[in-house]
């Protein structure tokens, strides 16, 4: 499949004037023209851009890094828009400029400048706009024809401090928050009123309190997307496009979704209010053991940029695609981390709260203090469900990535071009860039596997709880049925006395406080008796003969070795030497089939 080109000469002629577009409006026109009504994720993008005020659409950042043929790079970073623009502007145009392109967010000043001079298709940013979970199940694609190693997208979860205000209701809320990573979610209703659909809306699932920081961890999916293309002179433009970590003011955007107790997967949806400022919130700070004090977290933009100022500059367009892919399993991998972090720690936890010798030997003197089920039932084994779910949910995305990331694998690519002699002379720089395009995807299938290995850890941690709730069941449902068994042959007892009571509480003269009256005690009292030793009898008689079998088995004291004659010490004993001489069958012929032998009683042993 071949690469998209841009034709820099004919570049004017196909689109607008440059002056034309300084109109907002008229750029409006632009895009809508170059979207596609049909498509969902594009007509939603484009009412995004249409309700962008002044200050949101000049919002964002963007890192500019310029090749050039005499090896000088110029990288720079920019918070202006209108300086961006006119340093995409500026360009050599018989040279072989080779640009890669860092944009964070979706304001309109920044995409529509690399509209206009880098020529990125419009629907590049309404894909990068689109719900990551309509990238997961194919809502949200490519258009035919569009190659893999051009353009793709990856999805990755990043974490957020971000301080709330949690209602006062048994019930865990799930908070959203709007924030500057917008994504479409579906329309939410209420008792009083209806809801339009918000687009500026962002999920955060099950936000956690951190001890050693006052702050609240919180998880959010971003997405990372790739653009590139081949100049008309032999050059490169490479763009990716990441979501920003911070946070705007969510004090009118705010609302939490609870469940009913009686139906859990019903939702009502409530209105809150946060107290304070989101303005500047950072992503959660990486935990570093060489340093004292947290080093400044930093997000998938700030990563980014660190590359080039450790030098590591992209010769090519592949190189600008592993930048991003190595980036995206860098966050994926330390999410995975994380589980099994938390995961180990709950098992070890759960490990030395309850002796596992206890639990192999079902000894549960101290079970009530120490079980699993009075510790583990409200924390650890929701939370180790919680780290499942996420890790099923990290696998489905994983799998995602690896499934884009074979597409955009070069494996099918020739490996020799073509040479002065006409035959086929190998390209090592191409094969160097496969092998290298190999071990990348060799990293996330191993990645894939280590989480593989972490469900399995959590779901044998969550069976042993499961075995040993259902063990102790079982246990005490036995102790029961002895008390009860006991119970029973007491009662046992009393019936015939019972019975005997009944007959003499008859009128005559056996009646109680009549002068026959002890007839009552002399029948009942004998038949009382016997009932107690045919009942308990019975097992003292079967404990005491086990007894005398053990004894007559019981082989009888050898011989001190120096009170043994000569003729004892020189032939082992018989039962030194029977453990050890091999068994053979004995078999009957019939001339002595059913005739016992005079001395031992046994068949004779055929050789």
């Amino acid at each position: 499949m071949t690469s998209p080109r841009i034709m820099t000469s004919s570049a004017t002629a196909i689109h607008e004037p440059h002056h034309a577009e300084k109109d907002h409006e008229v750029g409006l026109a632009v895009w809508e023209a170059a979207l596609s009504p049909a498509h969902n994720t594009e007509t939603a993008f484009f009412d995004m851009l249409s309700n962008q005020d002044e200050e949101e659409r000049t919002a964002g950042r963007a890192a500019l890094w310029s090749f050039y043929d005499d090896g000088e790079v110029k990288p720079t970073e920019y918070t202006n828009a209108a300086d961006f623009q006119a340093a995409l502007s500026w360009s050599r145009p018989n040279s072989e400029v080779r640009q890669l392109v860092v944009l964070e967010g979706l304001a309109y000043d920044w995409i529509d400048a690399l509209r206009r001079y880098c020529f990125v298709p419009p629907h590049f940013f309404a894909l990068h706009r689109a719900h990551p979970d309509w990238h997961h199940d194919g809502r949200a694609r490519a258009p035919v024809g569009q190659s893999p190693l051009h353009h793709f997208v990856l999805s990755y979860d990043q974490y957020h401090q971000i301080e709330f205000t949690a209602d006062n209701s048994k019930e865990e809320p799930i908070f959203y928050l709007r924030g500057a990573a917008s994504r479409t979610i579906s329309m939410v209703e209420d008792d009083s009123k209806k809801l339009e659909p918000k687009s500026w809306i962002h999920e955060i699932r099950r936000p956690k309190k951190k001890k050693e920081m006052p702050i609240n961890i919180a998880i959010s999916e971003h997405l990372v997307s790739y653009w590139g293309a081949d100049h008309e002179f032999g050059g490169w433009t490479a763009v990716i496009l990441v979501d920003p970590p911070r946070w705007g003011d969510p004090t009118e955007a705010v609302y939490y979704r609870t469940q009913k107790e009686d139906d859990p997967r019903h939702s009502d949806v409530h209105w809150a209010r946060c107290k304070g400022t989101f303005a500047d919130i950072r992503p959660l700070p990486r935990v570093s053991g060489l340093h004292d004090r947290i080093p400044i977290g930093k997000c998938m933009f700030d990563d980014i940029v660190h590359l080039g100022e450790v030098n590591y500059i992209p010769r090519n367009v592949w190189d600008a695609t592993r930048t991003c892919r190595r980036l995206v399993l860098a966050h994926t991998a330390a999410r995975v981390q994380k589980i099994f972090s938390d995961a180990y720690d709950l098992k070890m936890i759960s490990a030395l709260n309850l002796d596992l010798e206890d639990i192999a030997s079902f000894n549960f003197k101290n079970f009530d203090e120490r079980a699993w089920n009075l510790k583990w039932e409200g924390r650890r084994f929701t939370r180790l469900w919680e780290r499942r779910e996420d890790l099923e949910l990290i696998r489905f995305k994983l799998r995602f990535n690896i499934k884009m990331i074979e597409s955009v694998t070069p494996s099918d690519k020739e490996v020799s071009e073509p040479g002065k002699s006409g035959k086929g002379v190998e390209n090592r720089t191409l094969i160097r860039e496969q092998l290298q395009d190999q071990r990348d995807l060799d990293g996330w299938k191993e990645l894939d596997r280590n989480a593989e290995y972490i469900e399995q850890m959590i779901q044998r941690a969550t069976d042993s709880y499961l075995q040993t709730v259902a063990a102790c069941e079982a246990f005490y449902s036995s102790i029961q049925a002895t008390f009860i068994g006991r119970i029973t042959k007491m009662a046992t007892v009393f019936v015939p006395v019972s019975l005997v009571a009944a007959i003499f509480s008859m009128a005559g003269d056996f009646a109680a406080g009549s002068p026959k009256f002890w007839l009552f005690w002399a029948i009942s009292m004998p038949i009382a008796v016997a009932l107690i030793c045919w009942m308990f009898g019975l097992d003292t008689v079967k404990k005491v003969r086990k007894q005398f079998k053990k004894l007559k088995r019981r082989a009888p004291a050898p011989v001190p070795f120096e009170t043994r004659p000569v003729t004892e010490i020189s032939a082992p004993p018989e039962a030194a030497t029977s453990y050890f001489r091999p068994r053979r069958l004995w078999t009957v012929t019939k001339a002595t089939r059913g005739v016992e032998d005079v001395e031992g009683g046994e068949p004779e042993e055929e050789a």
